[in-house]
This record gives C-alpha cells, structure tokens and sequence, in this order.
C-alpha cells in the first residue's frame, strides 16, 4: 500500500491515530505537517521512510523503526524539535540527509544500518545537535559509523 504524501502540508494536524498495516511507502507522507506532535507506531511491513516528516518542525519523538525499512534519504529533514530516534535497523541502505537541522536530536542513537559506501550517508548529521549544552551519542554495527561521526563534524556528536 502506498501512503505517500497522504498528509502533505496539512499544517495543522497534530496527532494521526493509526497508520494502516499493510503500508510499504511512506515517501513524504507527513511533509510539512509543522503541528504535528504524536505519530502512532509504524506498520512492520515498512520500507520506504524517505522524506516522511520533511519540516514537521513540532515532531519530538518517533516509534521504533521497523525491520523492513531500507530508505531514510531526509525523512527528518528540518525536523528541528525531534529529540529521539532510538535505533535504526540493519536493513536500511540510505541514510541520506536523515537527521538535517535536528537541531534538538540528542541521547542516544542507534545505527545498525548495513551501508558499506559513506555516499548513503552523506551530510546525516548536518546542523544537527547543535543546541547549547546537548549531546549525541551514536553506536551500532554499521560498517561507516566512526566515519559517519568524524564526518559530522560536530563536537557534541560522539562515539
């Protein structure tokens, strides 16, 4: 099923109550929603994340990421009140511009994500963490995390 850009723009949305098992695409389903503050968990059958909350500037928190996604080009692009992602699986392949101007993406991060070529990782973390006083701390089994974290650049994203 696709979910693509089903949302897009609705800036006053605040909450949706339930996605509908069966989704695969979630492309920019919620781009731009700026109120929007509660997502409820995500179908396991999920494989495309790509620009899903594109500009949902009130997002703090997202559900746990399932097994199944393998694209996450900037889907919390400009995200810029998100705090937490807790893990991200093994099975996704593009970590393009994920987290860009996370301003507010702190604690601690996951990622398990099977990328060999640091190209699907480019500018992961660009602008992101960089409110006064938080830090990042990123483990995980990908095979490019200590470059992916040298390459953000940023002193307040670590080992």
């Amino acid at each position: 099923k696709n979910f693509s850009y089903t949302f897009q723009d609705c800036t006053s949305i605040k909450s949706i109550p339930e996605i509908p098992s069966g989704v695969t695409n979630m492309c920019g389903a919620f781009w731009k929603c700026t109120a929007l503050v509660t997502i409820p968990n995500f179908p396991s059958e999920l494989n495309d994340m790509s620009y899903t909350f594109y500009g949902c500037t009130s997002l703090e928190t997202v559900p746990i990421i399932p097994e199944k996604v393998t694209n996450m080009q900037m889907t919390f692009y400009d995200c810029v009140n998100l705090i937490t992602v807790e893990i991200i699986p093994k099975s996704v392949e593009n970590l393009i511009y994920t987290f860009v101007n996370c301003a507010n993406l702190s604690g601690k991060i996951e990622i398990n994500a099977n990328i060999e070529d640091l190209s699907k990782t480019s500018g992961i973390f660009s602008g992101a963490t960089t409110e006064s006083g938080i830090k990042l701390k990123v483990s995980g089994s990908c095979p490019v995390l200590k470059r992916i974290v040298a390459g953000a650049s940023n002193a307040n994203i670590t080992l």
